[in-house]
């Protein structure tokens, strides 16, 4: 973990199924999501270190490829 509390995980994606179950895990993880690269290095930000990412195979604006 990176601080005190609960662990940190960032979800990009732009399934709205994905973000639902992402939502579902609040009370067990500190959650953030984003929907688009961009918005993902913005919650990235905002959020500092975080434990884990789950990031989806194709987001619109930045695939990683």
């Amino acid at each position: 973990m990176t601080g005190e509390g609960e662990p940190t995980v960032l979800v990009v994606t732009d399934s709205s199924d994905a973000l639902a179950v992402a939502g579902a895990l609040r009370a067990d993880y500190d959650i953030g999501t984003a929907e688009t690269g961009a918005d993902a290095l913005a919650a990235a930000s905002d959020l500092g270190p975080v434990d884990a990412m789950v990031v989806g195979a194709s987001l619109a604006g930045r695939s990683g490829r």
